[in-house]
Parts: C-alpha cells; sequence; structure tokens
C-alpha cells in the first residue's frame, strides 16, 4: 500500500484548499443549493481529480460532496449559518437523481464524509470584502469559526485582516459578554504584534468599561500582564488580584498569579502558589 509523502500530503491539503475556496466564492455569489450541486459536479474534475477518481459513479459521489459541503457552509444570506439540507426519507427518490430509492443509493454516502470538521466561515469570510465583516457580531456566526478564521490568517501573514474581523465585536456603546474573552485575547496580541498600543489600552478600558465579570476579569488579567512587562510587579498583583475577585474560578488565574510572582522575584512565594493551584487543580472535577 502507498503511504502518502510529506509532499504529497501538503499537496493534497492545497488542493483541497483551493477547492473549498471556490466552494465558498460560489455560495457566496449564488446560495441556491441546486445551481451549487450543479456547479459542483462541472467544477471539482478540474478542481480536485483526485478526490472523485476512485469513484464508480464520479457524478453521484460529486452530488454527495456537493450536499455536504453546502450543509456546512456559513451563508450570509442566511445570517452565517449553514442552511443544512434535510435528508430524503428512506423510500423516497435519492436527491443525487439516480431514480433509485435513497436507501439504496447514496444513504451510506451521505452519512459519512470527508468535511464534517472543515471551518467552511473562513473561506466565507475570503470570499467577502472586509467591509462585510461589521455585519457578523449581529449575526448567527459561530465565534469558534470567527476566532479560528482570525487565527488562521494571523498565521498566513494577514493580520490587517484578522483585525479588521474582530474589532466589530468590540464596537459601539454596548454591554461585551464574558463569551468573547477568547476573541479579545486574540485581538489584544494582534495588537501587541502590530506594535498598536493605544488600540490595546482602549480595548481595555472598553472591556472594564462595558463587560461583565468575565470579561471584566479578563481585561484585568491582560492589564496584570502587560504591568508585568513593565517592571511595575505591585500594580500587577493589583491587577491580578482584582481579576481574582471578579472571576474566581478562571483556570487561567493560577499561571498568571505565579508568573506574577516569579518575575518579582518572590521565587518561594511563587513555588508555594503553584502548588496551591496544582492541589485545587488536582481536586476539581474534569
Amino acid at each position: 500500500m502507498h503511504t502518502p509523502s510529506t509532499d504529497e500530503a501538503e499537496g493534497s491539503l492545497e488542493v483541497l484548499h483551493t477547492l473549498l475556496g471556490a466552494c465558498a466564492r460560489q455560495l457566496v455569489a449564488d446560495g441556491d443549493a441546486r445551481t451549487f450541486s450543479d456547479w459542483f459536479v462541472a467544477a471539482v474534475p478540474r478542481l480536485a481529480p483526485a478526490l472523485i477518481a476512485q469513484a464508480i459513479e464520479p457524478d453521484q459521489f460529486a452530488r454527495v460532496l456537493a450536499r455536504a459541503i453546502y450543509s456546512i457552509t456559513p451563508l450570509p444570506t442566511n445570517a452565517y449559518a449553514p442552511r443544512r439540507l434535510p435528508a430524503p426519507g428512506r423510500n423516497e427518490a435519492c436527491f443525487c437523481g439516480s431514480g433509485r430509492k435513497y436507501k439504496h443509493c447514496c444513504e451510506r454516502l451521505d452519512a459519512h464524509h470527508p468535511f464534517a470538521d472543515v471551518n467552511m466561515l473562513r473561506y466565507v469570510l475570503d470570499a467577502v470584502p472586509v467591509a462585510r465583516f461589521a455585519e457578523l457580531p449581529g449575526s448567527r456566526a459561530g465565534l469558534d469559526a470567527v476566532a479560528h478564521a482570525a487565527m488562521d490568517w494571523e498565521q498566513e501573514g494577514a493580520a490587517a485582516r484578522a483585525i479588521a474581523l474582530l474589532e466589530p465585536w468590540f464596537a459601539g456603546d454596548g454591554p461585551l459578554d464574558g463569551r468573547l474573552s477568547h476573541v479579545f485575547d486574540l485581538l489584544m496580541n494582534l495588537y501587541l504584534d502590530a506594535r498598536k498600543e493605544k488600540k490595546r489600552q482602549a480595548l481595555i478600558e472598553s472591556a472594564l468599561r462595558r463587560g461583565d465579570r468575565a470579561m471584566q476579569s479578563t481585561a484585568w488579567q491582560r492589564r496584570a500582564v502587560m504591568f508585568a512587562d513593565q517592571g511595575r510587579h505591585d500594580e500587577a498583583m493589583e491587577a491580578f488580584r482584582r481579576a481574582q475577585l471578579l472571576a474566581p474560578d478562571d483556570p487561567s488565574l493560577g499561571m498568571l498569579e505565579v508568573s506574577v510572582l516569579t518575575g518579582a522575584g518572590k521565587l518561594d512565594l511563587a513555588r508555594e502558589r503553584a502548588r496551591f493551584w496544582l492541589a485545587r487543580a488536582r481536586r476539581e472535577p474534569t
């Protein structure tokens, strides 16, 4: 049996990346499921021939793949949420057009496809102009998928696009939910790498002013790190205490306290607190 080389595996991933990007562009342009299926059947032999090369009925298999991709793609016309296609009844005609009953045709293939873990929101966002990123906070877009798209772009050297994606979540004067804490940390890191110090400070102030307890705790934790980096150890510890009061069960507090104490040269106390946090973590259910 042939084992793919590293170059072959990377080539396959690049082909898949190209295919999914083309699918997203097609669906952004026209979100109709039947139109997409017809387009996919015609496009996949050119964009990813190996994907259907071994299929006994390539067109049928292509329609199964098209259906799978369509069902996981967040559509701008559907508030950036997928519009999942219902499966036919087992005794109804199969969606692929073979004329056979679904149970005798694509039911087995329909249940297993290679795209279940793909973040299609990232490909959709590749296909829309930056100006449309402002639509996302009021949409049904998954926040984890947004964060993953931003991280992908950062790794690919598109930090400015990642910043433009995350900033709308903190625009305006409305309340900031603790569920945005991960996005807050990502944006703070992007600002740091881009040397946007004024924006970092403004984002912290906004989170402290508008955030719920969890968001405020996250902002105080970030401020503690900033103070520690500046050698302002007493202020860093005070910021840590404020964060702890707001969210005493936040698991990230342990690492923060030990880091602040270590930076201040209080090594014995840092070791003592590390033992405390480790014992606490072992007591808590996983």
